[in-house]
C-alpha cells in the first residue's frame, strides 16, 4: 500500500471516472486502474463497483477512502513541519472568515500582511462558524476568524479583540429619541435578524427580554447592509456589530445608538488547530489584525488585556 494508491482512489471517488481521475493525477488511465486493482488485491475486498456509470465506492471503498483522505492530510502536514520549521513564512495560508466579519476588517489588514510576507499565498473563505469548524478539523482550512469561545476540542483561540454591539435605530421608531438602548427595551419581534446560521443572530436573540420571534416581516439574509435598509424602509430596528457602523454615510451614522452598560460585546479570535504547523504565520497573522484595528476597538472593555503582549504591541 502506498501513498500514491491512496491518492488515486480518492480522485476516483472526486470523479467517480476512470478517465478524469487519470487525468486529475497526471497518469494515463491504465496506470491508475493497475494500482487500484493492486491495492484492491492487498485488501482483499473490491473497493468500487465498476458496473455502476457514473463509478461508485463499495461500502468496503467507503470506509477505506474516508481513512485515505485523513491519511493524505497526515502526510502533507507532516511533510509541511520540515519545511515551515526552516522557512515558516512561505507556502500556502487558507484563511477562513465568518460573513459578518469579513466587510469590515479584512481589507483593514490584508494587504499590510501579504506585502510583508510576499512568499504566504492566502487564500480566504467566507463560511459559517460550523462550516469553518468542520474545515478546521479535516485541515481544509489552516485557520479562521470566528466569534468566540467555542465549544470545540482540539481548537486553539488567539483572541484579537472585544466588539460592542451597537442599536441601529430609524427615524420615527419608537426608540429613536433614546441617547442609548437598554436589553430591556429590544423585543425579539421587532428585531430584523441575520437568517439562521449565523452566530450574531443567535447573540442578537440572547439579548431580548422576550423570547417570542413573532414578527410581521422574516428576512432570510447574511449581510448587515440588507437589515440596514430595511430599517430605514420602517419595517423595525437591527443591532450591528461596532465595526460594521464605521464606514456608514453621515445620515445613518445619527441613528446609531449605543448599548447601555454592561454593554454586550462579541470576542473575535484567531482559531486553529492545536499543534498546527504554521503557527508562526498564524502569529504574525493575528500580530497584523491587532495592529490594523480603530483605536476605539482595540481599547473597548480591555480588549488588549486578554490578548499575548506580542500581539498587542505595534
Amino acid at each position: 500500500m502506498t501513498l500514491t494508491q491512496l491518492h488515486y482512489i480518492v480522485a476516483l471517488d472526486d470523479f467517480r471516472h476512470f478517465g478524469r481521475a487519470a487525468d486529475s493525477c497526471g497518469v494515463t488511465q491504465p496506470t491508475l486502474s493497475m494500482q487500484i486493482q493492486k491495492l484492491e488485491e492487498e485488501l482483499g475486498n473490491p473497493l468500487f463497483d465498476r458496473n455502476k456509470q457514473p463509478v461508485e465506492p463499495t461500502e468496503v471503498g467507503i470506509q477505506a477512502i474516508a481513512q485515505a483522505r485523513r491519511t493524505l492530510v497526515e502526510a502533507r502536514r507532516f511533510s509541511q513541519v520540515s519545511e515551515l520549521t526552516q522557512s515558516p513564512f512561505q507556502g500556502h495560508l487558507a484563511l477562513g472568515i465568518i460573513p459578518t466579519v469579513a466587510p469590515y476588517l479584512l481589507h483593514r489588514f490584508l494587504g499590510n500582511f501579504i506585502r510583508r510576507y510576499t512568499h504566504v499565498e492566502v487564500s480566504i473563505e467566507e463560511r459559517t462558524t460550523s462550516e469553518c469548524i468542520a474545515r478546521l478539523m479535516d485541515h481544509r482550512m489552516d485557520v479562521a476568524i470566528l466569534a468566540t469561545p467555542l465549544d470545540a476540542r482540539g481548537l486553539q483561540e488567539i483572541p484579537l479583540y472585544l466588539e460592542p454591539f451597537v442599536a441601529y435605530v430609524p427615524e420615527n421608531h419608537r426608540l429613536s429619541k433614546e441617547l442609548f438602548v437598554t436589553r430591556s427595551e429590544l423585543k425579539a419581534e421587532d428585531l430584523l435578524l441575520l437568517q439562521e446560521g449565523h452566530c450574531f443572530r443567535n447573540q442578537a436573540l440572547a439579548l431580548c427580554e422576550t423570547a417570542n420571534e413573532k414578527r410581521s416581516v422574516r428576512v432570510e439574509t447574511g449581510h448587515f447592509e440588507t437589515l440596514i435598509r430595511l430599517a430605514d424602509a420602517g419595517l423595525g430596528m437591527t443591532l450591528l456589530p461596532y465595526l460594521a457602523t464605521l464606514e456608514l454615510p453621515s445620515a445613518q451614522k445619527t441613528r446609531v445608538k449605543p448599548m447601555a452598560e454592561p454593554r454586550p460585546v462579541r470576542q473575535i479570535s484567531l482559531v486553529s488547530m492545536e499543534g498546527s504547523p504554521k503557527r508562526k504565520v498564524i502569529e504574525a497573522l493575528a500580530h497584523h489584525i491587532v495592529n490594523a484595528l480603530p483605536e476605539k476597538v482595540r481599547n473597548t472593555d480591555g480588549t488588549l488585556e486578554k490578548i499575548p503582549p506580542y500581539f498587542a504591541k505595534a
